[in-house]
């Protein structure tokens, strides 16, 4: 889509991300709960090993990425089995981590350095004086401000600003989490990874053990956002991890929870500050890669109000995303995409 040099671009800045994410809990002091240390990428089909073999030779010779290939018995070997498990891609440098841990500590050190957060204050309006002040009016009152950062992912408020609007398209990710299991039912998977992984299916599922051996899946959710489309999902979800390893048919879940990622037409982040308004820098479009991505983003954008000057920025991360065409069909877009990547899964 872009070219080998422009993809390398934003390969480097996205391991750079990870190492960012790991130098600020060692600096800051955060409590993150650190685990593994790299992402398994496993085949659910035998043609999907296949794909996982190209990207291998993709990731290592063009792109510069360390990664791993494994056989199945391999796999079986060194990390799990189950009943999708036709081998898997390993990559660095990456690691799972509790993401609000990693929140909580970012505000602790924003705040020792003089930051002033503003917590449940929803942006009710956006203005702008003929001073060239920023108004943003909450329920609690006004701010002033001579920059705003709008970087609110796939919670953006399309109608505080025109020029957000039809940008993104919102996508909820949601996540079930069961009792601790014991040794026993690790075992019976040959669970022994600490590493966090996907499969390869195009509705992809992402999946852990955290510290506490409970167990946790996740994938799409719902596409209405409605109280019984949740219900659905997690059953859905909790259905299709029984499938996988169907010796934990037994094992309860204890938690779910969803929230909204944010995908843009071109399928890549986009940072930069408009060219109508050079006072507002923005950054959004993380798909699922938040906790990294959003994190050296927001250091990006850090360093370009701080010193007045554009960081190196990857070329195609900069600027607008491209809006949708006939933005109020954007759910039926994402319905669209969803049947249709169902479909090539169950064909896999």
């Amino acid at each position: 889509m872009v070219g080998l040099d422009k993809a390398r671009e934003f390969s480097r800045s996205q391991v750079d991300a990870v190492e960012l994410v790991r130098d600020l809990g060692s600096s800051e002091g955060i409590e993150y709960q650190a685990f593994g240390s790299a992402e398994l990428d496993v085949a659910h089909t035998r043609r999907a090993f296949e794909g996982l073999k190209k990207d291998h030779e993709l990731l290592t010779r063009q792109l510069g990425i360390s990664a791993e290939i494994f056989s199945a018995d391999e796999c079986r070997e060194q990390f799990f089995d189950s009943s999708e498990q036709y081998g898997a891609l390993l990559t660095r440098p990456t690691f799972g981590l509790h993401p609000l841990r990693f929140c909580r500590g970012l505000a602790k050190a924003a705040i020792r350095r003089g930051a002033i957060l503003h917590e449940r204050s929803e942006v009710l309006s956006w203005e702008k004086s003929g001073d060239g002040q920023h108004l943003i009016n909450t329920a609690g009152g006004t701010l002033t401000a001579k920059k705003v950062i709008f970087s609110t992912n796939g919670f953006m408020p399309e109608d505080l600003n025109p020029n957000f609007y039809a940008r993104t398209l919102p996508v909820i990710s949601a996540i079930i989490v069961t009792r601790p299991l014991s040794e026993d039912e690790k075992a019976a998977h040959v669970w022994i990874t600490e590493h966090p992984a996907i499969n390869s299916r195009r509705i992809l599922n992402y999946f852990r053990l955290l510290p506490d051996n409970r167990f946790m899946f996740g994938g799409r959710g719902h596409t209405t956002g409605h109280v019984e489309g949740e219900r659905e999902t997690y059953a859905r979800l909790e259905a299709m991890l029984k499938k996988i390893w169907p010796e934990w048919s037994g094992v309860t879940v204890d938690y779910g929870w969803q929230g909204l990622i944010a995908m843009t037409g071109s399928l890549i982040p986009s940072i930069g500050r408009l060219d109508a308004d050079d006072s507002v820098y923005f950054g959004y479009g993380y798909h699922g890669n938040g906790v990294n991505t959003a994190t050296w983003t927001g250091k990006q954008l850090a360093d370009w109000i701080g010193s007045g000057e554009s960081p190196p920025l990857p070329q195609i991360v900069q600027g607008l995303a491209r809006k949708y065409p006939l933005a109020g069909l954007r759910l039926h877009y994402l319905r669209a995409a969803i049947a249709l990547s169902s479909w090539r899964d169950r064909r896999a």
